[in-house]
């Protein structure tokens, strides 16, 4: 095994970790903090921290890169979505197509916050 490559087992294990630690952040700051505009503050350290990661992991691959920007961004997102639906009760107010458009809508800011950050934490 290469120590260049790094293994699907490496790639996903940084996905885990990093959005693990942003859904824990997000879900507490969503939590004890003012509701608003302060919820972008940590998306912003979750963004910084896994360009910081993935920039010192050293991953060659664009598509690996992007998959745990993507990735981590996206499992804490969700946690954020459904921990918020589950405080105020939302579930059953919402139809399914609500919240399927909702979801897709943090996908497509995934993508295209983390095509620039795969494109950015390419290794020199």
């Amino acid at each position: 095994m290469s120590t260049t490559t790094p293994s699907s087992n490496r790639i996903l294990s940084l996905v885990l970790s990093l959005g693990i630690l942003g859904a824990v952040l997000l879900v507490l700051c969503a939590a004890f903090l003012t509701p608003g505009k302060y919820i972008l503050v940590p998306y912003i350290v979750l963004m910084l921290s896994a360009a910081a990661v993935i920039r010192g992991a050293k991953i060659p691959s664009f598509r690996d890169r992007f998959f745990v920007g993507f990735g981590s961004f996206m499992l804490a997102s969700l946690a954020l979505y459904f921990a918020i639906a589950i405080m105020i009760g939302s579930f059953q107010t919402i139809d399914l197509l609500g919240h399927l458009w909702r979801i897709g809508l943090l996908a497509l800011v995934a993508l295209s916050l983390n095509a620039g950050i795969a494109r950015v934490t390419e290794p020199a």
